[in-house]
């Protein structure tokens, strides 16, 4: 197996390989299955961008999680829900940069919804 699916090596396994799998909760329908190398990080899969459309929801893990899945959903008018990655910046609409950790303490409640952007330029931002 580790011919084909080659692992870490070293201390961990010899073979490893990972899942890619796209469900259609409220169909109960498996959309996409492609199993890969486990050396291939997750934000390089793409191939969700076939089926995403307007209106679509897709939850990830923070494998997923890099600026360019951020804005293909943007851009497909799809919706996303992932965790927050530690030390993305955060921007209000007006463009102002928001310190999560100092609003979070000052808000005192263990709940906050506001609207918020990440991203590198304001014309490339996507709201989160």
């Amino acid at each position: 197996m580790a011919e084909e699916y080659p692992g870490s090596g070293g201390q961990n396994s010899a073979a490893g390989l990972k899942v890619q799998l796209v469900f259609e909760f409220i169909k109960v329908n498996m959309v996409q299955l492609e199993i890969g190398s486990s050396l291939q990080p997750d934000q390089k899969y793409v191939k969700y961008l076939e089926i995403a459309q307007k209106g679509s929801l897709f939850i990830t893990d923070l494998g997923y999680y890099c600026f360019s899945f951020l804005q293909n959903m943007k851009e497909k008018g799809a919706y996303f829900l992932t965790r927050y990655r530690f030390k993305t910046a955060l921007y209000l609409p007006c463009g102002k940069s928001v310190n999560l950790i100092q609003l979070l303490e000052a808000q005192g409640e263990e709940m906050l919804d506001i609207a918020v952007e990440v991203g590198e330029s304001k014309k490339d931002r996507v709201p989160v």
